[in-house]
């Protein structure tokens, strides 16, 4: 069995993609879905599984004025500096 030229572009191109698609799962989805899985959990004591909380961890959040001034300070940063870049 032959392969057209045109399929073993396509396979070429799809073998050139695949580092890159490898590194950007590994060291930034991955990272990022295990973080939001674990979000929902209260950290455990040493030896004990952790808690699920669900939202909690998000509403203590909204509630804390640190956070919210932190958050406000952000947003300014980037209204202020990304039209400029």
């Amino acid at each position: 069995m032959t392969l057209t030229q045109d399929r073993r572009m396509q396979i070429y191109g799809a073998l050139l993609l695949l580092p890159a698609a490898v590194l950007l799962s590994t060291f930034a989805y991955l990272p990022t879905i295990l973080t939001a899985g674990r979000s929902v959990f209260a950290p455990g004591r040493a030896g004990e599984p952790s808690e699920f909380v669900g939202m909690e961890n998000y509403a203590y959040l909204l509630e804390d004025p640190v956070f919210l001034k932190v958050a406000f300070n952000n947003f300014l940063y980037a209204v202020g500096t990304i039209p400029t870049s």
